[in-house]
This record gives C-alpha cells, sequence and structure tokens, in this order.
C-alpha cells in the first residue's frame, strides 16, 4: 500500500470510495487531487 491517491484511482475506485467512506471524502480527495498536483495521501483528504 503506498498511502497515496491518484487520479486514476478516483476514477476506477469510484464507487467503493464512496460506499465506504461517503460522497464527502470523495469530493475532498477529488479536491486534494487539485490542489497537490495530482497526489496527495489519503489521510490528507479525511481530515
Amino acid at each position: 500500500m503506498r498511502g497515496t491517491i491518484q487520479t486514476q484511482h478516483l476514477i476506477t475506485h469510484a464507487g467503493m470510495i464512496v460506499r465506504l467512506f461517503g460522497v464527502r471524502v470523495y469530493l475532498r480527495c477529488l479536491l486534494n487531487i487539485v490542489r497537490h498536483g495530482g497526489r496527495a495521501t489519503f489521510l490528507e483528504a479525511l481530515r
């Protein structure tokens, strides 16, 4: 496990992320991807 989320992960695993963590976390992940230029840790999205 690398601990980073990438754009491809958000697209390919969108359903699982939303189902397990909710829409709010998914949107926060997308926002962090935009803010950090394509890479961010998943834990940053959960803050």
